[in-house]
């Protein structure tokens, strides 16, 4: 297999796997990238604008759309930071919950993509992207 076919499908295990959880959590006023910024403030605390965009490697104009949003459906508040101009993110009761069922029907959709697929296979599959994204970020 030649790197570009590699590529060719690693991407598209990702836009099927960004596909069908979208599918599944709309019903929930929630897409997959807010749901990447919910797990992340579930799993960090609270944080900032530029510490997301720094974590998911995305523009802050994309976070700053996505949390107006989320802010409006109730799933964040923004607070005051250190200084005046530095705005925390966190989660509201709503969020919690929002984030709870997400993260049931992720394990869903992981589950059944991982079906047949060893710990050993997992393993070597994540040491591998982690060293490609190490590649690209260097």
């Amino acid at each position: 297999m030649n790197p570009t076919q590699l590529f060719h499908q690693y991407l598209q295990v990702s836009r099927s796997l960004v596909s069908k959880m979208n599918e599944q959590i709309t019903s929930l006023e929630i897409y997959h990238n807010q749901w990447t910024i919910l797990n992340y403030l579930k799993n960090c605390g609270y944080s900032t604008i530029p510490d997301i965009c720094n974590y998911l490697d995305v523009d802050s104009v994309i976070i700053t759309r996505s949390v107006n949003s989320m802010e409006q459906n109730s799933m964040i508040k923004q607070v005051p930071g250190k200084d005046e101009q530095e705005k925390r993110i966190e989660l509201t009761p709503r969020g919690k919950e929002v984030h709870t069922k997400c993260l049931k029907i992720a394990e869903k959709i992981e589950g059944k993509a991982l079906e047949g697929i060893t710990e050993e296979e997992q393993e070597l599959f994540f040491q591998t992207v982690l060293k490609i994204l190490n590649n690209i970020r260097n």
